[in-house]
């Protein structure tokens, strides 16, 4: 799975990178995810999330999509643009 947060063209990474701290808590809180890894460049943050192995989580990856998406949701409100993908 992976995750793009984007603001305005012009951002620097310092202006971008408070966000990493929240976005950290939120995703280690998700005992289905296995390991995931954080990246600020510029006005972006990426995510690249590795869930646990499907027979051993009750949930789908897209449950978990949705359920980090929902959690995500004050960036949007903050002017942020949040997108997802989940790999088949």
């Amino acid at each position: 799975m992976s995750i793009s947060i984007t603001t305005k063209i012009g951002t620097t990474t310092d202006t971008i990178k408070p966000l990493i701290a929240p976005i950290d808590q939120i995703i280690s809180s998700i005992p289905e995810i296995r390991n995931y890894h954080i990246q600020a460049d510029g006005n972006t943050v990426n995510i690249a999330v590795r869930t646990v192995k499907k027979k051993e989580r009750t949930k789908s990856s897209f449950d978990i999509e949705k359920e980090i998406k929902e959690q995500l949701d004050y960036l949007k409100k903050q002017g942020y643009n949040v997108e997802t993908k989940v790999q088949a």
